[in-house]
């Protein structure tokens, strides 16, 4: 337990400094005078559709979701939606992202889906959101000229290209070859772990074939469109809450900006972070509205300063709400999950 404490604080200490570093680069240079003026001069009435903009996006979340998870008790759009909401939460106010373990771990109390089934939906989740990210940043850079200051942007895509092809491959074998892995993992366990850790043999027989189980959750040619068309879905409805904070500022602005700042955000914030992404989501709208369309820095950092600011306090209010009605606490949202996944 010692050394998992330490190797966190380590992990959130990279996180923070990450941070930091893309918060200096963010304002180094900064005119602070000429952000006020992009403040005053922006018209806050187009950011009133950011509110039903919001909830529609974890609306088309939730739907995805509950594509990716089995058929079982529990498994309700209020659940999935209440659970999606409280994971985006954690990771505003928590490190390591931990809304990435709070949204399976909490929704495994709410239904009877083991933990790393959902967790394993997750991750499914994932790789269809680096697939959707890829085709838009694909279709914008297409249309748009990069400036090579950007290679690291596309070395970032070709890494989280390859992550999701990687996973994508064992996905592909849960599907077509699940008995062979299911023998694998038994043999393993027979050979090195049944005789001296008999109860750590079966511990991780049921954590494995839970896992695989979330892998292969669609079954058919129709789940895998529903999940690829709300994939796709999903992107387009963020790629419009960031044209919607344009407007406040550019009303004539490209309708390739919002899809080029989503992607460009969605690279940034891979990166690790404090909580709440704090200084990478910054850099995200820098590199896209200032290199890719020429906005000046001042602009790029009150439209960030919005959109960032936006998101968050709706994702607490809604977080916090949520955490009431269900008669929750947050001290034990970042303890508990990581304990549960090793159950």
């Amino acid at each position: 337990m010692r050394k998992q404490a330490n190797s966190k604080r380590i992990l959130a200490f990279i996180g923070i400094s990450i941070s930091l570093i893309a918060v200096y680069y963010s304002v180094k240079d900064l005119n602070w005078s000429e952000v006020r003026l992009a403040f005053s001069k922006a018209n806050f009435l187009p950011l009133l559709l950011l509110l039903p903009q919001f909830y529609l996006i974890y609306l088309v979340r939730t739907w995805r979701w509950k594509l990716l998870l089995p058929e079982s008790e529990g498994v309700t759009y209020r659940n999935v939606y209440e659970a999606s909401m409280l994971g985006f939460f954690a990771s505003s106010v928590l490190p390591l992202r931990a809304g990435e373990f709070v949204r399976p771990w909490i929704f495994s109390r709410w239904s009877s889906v083991p933990v790393l089934t959902c967790f394993a939906s997750v991750v499914v989740e994932r790789v269809f959101d680096v697939l959707a990210l890829m085709l838009i940043l694909a279709i914008c850079l297409s249309m748009l000229e990069l400036p090579a200051n950007l290679s690291i942007i596309v070395a970032g895509a070709k890494a989280l290209s390859l992550i999701a092809i990687i996973i994508s491959v064992v996905m592909f074998i849960a599907y077509c070859k699940a008995s062979l892995i299911h023998s694998l993992i038994d043999s393993s366990c027979k050979l090195f772990l049944d005789r001296k850790f008999p109860e750590l043999a079966k511990k991780i027989r049921t954590l494995a074939f839970e896992f695989l189980d979330g892998l292969k959750v669609l079954k058919t040619f129709s789940d895998f469109f529903k999940v690829v068309f709300s994939s796709l879905l999903l992107w387009s409805a963020m790629a419009f809450y960031y044209q919607i904070a344009i407007w406040a500022f550019d009303v004539d602005a490209s309708y390739y900006l919002g899809f080029t700042v989503c992607s460009f955000i969605a690279l940034a914030v891979a990166a690790p972070s404090a909580p709440g992404f704090l200084g990478t989501f910054q850099l995200g709208c820098l590199f896209a509205l200032k290199d890719v369309f020429g906005y000046s820095q001042e602009l790029a950092i009150a439209y960030s300063i919005i959109v960032h600011l936006s998101q968050y306090v709706l994702t607490l209010a809604s977080g916090f709400y949520i955490l009431k009605k269900r008669g929750l606490q947050l001290s034990k949202l970042g303890a508990e999950q990581t304990v549960s996944v090793h159950e």
